[in-house]
């Protein structure tokens, strides 16, 4: 069975995974067309339905797998084991999956997950499964997460606190005459130094300096590295609201730090994620 023939059936096996075939609504059975498949491809959409929910037993992560918009078009969940109508989870979707249940096990101990933060975590494991999956196809090499599912790239809670406090230190330097909108920011190289940074506002607004590149900046000048390399950087805010880098703090994080990761608030309490997970297409000269 080719690529696309995979596509089609698990974009179908994603949309009645939670469901049985024969009691879906009037408009899912026109969308996925399941009742003009033949008896074989209802067989092996079940088949590929019955792998996905051995693998994933919560079910507000069943939920948010099922509806999650990056599933659209790529085929990554299941796919043939290569024996005879035999299913399994992809390899894509086996790495990702185990980097999610390691960022759960560290992040809440105690397994609970609102809705809200389970449908973060869905989404980050099938962008992950994706780019993997291109990575492979485009012929560079292994399957190495870009989200990090190795303990080096996430920062143990400890070194992450450290991080944090210094840039709750940096914050208090802030020059936010206009906005009072205070930022601080730490940036964590690969040899192990921190350097912070603070938003710098001007009258003119096109002058104003975020936080991260003021820290970035500071740590380029002063590293003892020959070259700058950024493992990790945390942003914090004075009135404790949800706030990634923004969208050119982003480009000059990756700039430096390719495989870095990010700890920033968001809407569930702060969170860690990798440069190349919010900046999934970032700018290149080459």
């Amino acid at each position: 069975m080719g690529s696309k023939d995979d596509v089609r059936l698990n974009k179908m096996g994603i949309a009645v995974m939670l469901h049985d075939p024969e009691q879906l609504p009037p408009e899912l059975r026109d969308k996925s067309q399941l009742f003009r498949l033949s008896a074989g491809m209802k067989y092996v959409l079940k088949q590929q339905a019955k792998v996905f929910l051995e693998a994933i037993k919560d079910p507000l992560l069943r939920k948010h797998f099922c509806t999650c918009p990056d599933n659209s078009g790529q085929g990554i969940v299941v796919a043939p084991s290569g024996k005879t109508e035999d299913y399994d989870l992809s390899p894509y979707f086996k790495k990702a999956l185990e980097y999610m249940r390691e960022v759960i096990k560290e992040d809440h101990p105690k397994g609970k997950l609102t809705d809200v933060q389970a449908k973060d975590y869905v989404g980050q494991v099938m962008r992950l499964a994706g780019r993997l999956r291109g990575k492979q196809r485009s012929g560079k090499g292994l399957l190495q997460p870009t989200l990090h599912a190795d303990d080096k790239a996430r920062l143990p809670r400890e070194q992450r606190e450290r991080l944090l406090n210094s840039a709750r230190q940096a914050l208090q330097r802030a020059y936010a005459r206009y906005s009072n909108f205070r930022v601080g920011a730490a940036v964590l190289t690969q040899q192990g130094e921190i350097f912070t940074g603070c938003n710098v506002e001007n009258a003119s607004y096109g002058l104003t300096i975020c936080a991260e590149r003021a820290a970035i900046f500071t740590a380029v000048q002063q590293t003892r590295a020959t070259k700058l390399a950024i493992r990790a950087v945390a942003v914090v805010n004075g009135d404790e609201l949800p706030c990634a880098p923004c969208g050119a703090c982003r480009q000059v994080i990756f700039e430096f730090g390719e495989n870095s990761v990010v700890i920033f608030r968001g809407q569930q309490g702060y969170q860690q994620l990798s440069i190349t997970d919010l900046l999934p297409e970032s700018f290149r000269l080459s």
